[in-house]
């Protein structure tokens, strides 16, 4: 008999990434959503980590870099269309 909310964090519907995501300073990341895009914040921009909080990322772009070197990267809600699921799954 598990707690409702432990077995909700064991789903993982397609189009949400993992329950936790685990980032250290100083490992790159791909950015996969177009944040601002005359900032060179889009799809595929290659970025480092410089600092994590809990609802900010500090990151250096490493490619297509114009003035800006450090951006901030803010949480972003994720709600994907409903597949079979009779409940529509969010995460922040």
């Amino acid at each position: 008999n598990r707690n409702p909310q432990e077995y909700i964090k064991l789903l993982n519907p397609s189009g949400l990434p993992s329950f936790r995501l685990r980032l250290k300073v100083g490992c790159p990341v791909i950015l996969l959503h177009n944040l601002v895009p005359k900032d060179s914040l889009c799809n595929g921009t290659r970025l480092m980590v410089v600092r994590c909080s809990p609802r900010l990322i500090n990151a250096k772009i490493l490619t297509r870099c114009k003035d800006r070197n450090l951006v901030f990267i803010p949480r972003i809600s994720l709600t994907p269309t409903p597949d079979n699921l009779p409940i529509s799954m969010r995460r922040r």
